[in-house]
């Protein structure tokens, strides 16, 4: 794994939740809340993709123009310093979206 993956993995741990997990597999790793994927990370590529719903897609992409478009998200190079810092804060902002969204879909009518 390169220092670029596991620095990510680092921060995003100092403050992980309980229902925050990382699940490693050759090659890639996987962060889910629960059981939902959120993000997933090639290791061979040195990419993050943050999954995101395809309705959010355009407000994320000006919030983080230095992301890749893919039609699952946002992909960030994590070789580059600042795509790597905008990538793990646009993941843990997505988790705690998807840990409390929920509420928020429930009031709603």
């Amino acid at each position: 794994m390169s220092r670029n993956v596991d620095s990510l993995l680092d921060a995003l741990r100092r403050d992980q939740p309980a229902d925050l997990s990382i699940e490693r597999s050759p090659g890639a790793t996987e962060v889910k809340v629960g059981a939902d994927t959120i993000a997933r990370i090639d290791e061979r590529k040195e990419e993050l993709m943050v999954y995101a719903p395809a309705d959010v897609h355009s407000r994320l992409q000006a919030k983080f123009p230095e992301a890749r478009p893919d039609p699952a998200g946002l992909g960030f190079d994590l070789r580059n310093s600042e795509q790597a810092a905008a990538g793990l804060a646009l993941l843990q902002n997505r988790a705690r979206v998807q840990r409390v969204g929920w509420q928020y879909r429930e009031r709603s009518p």
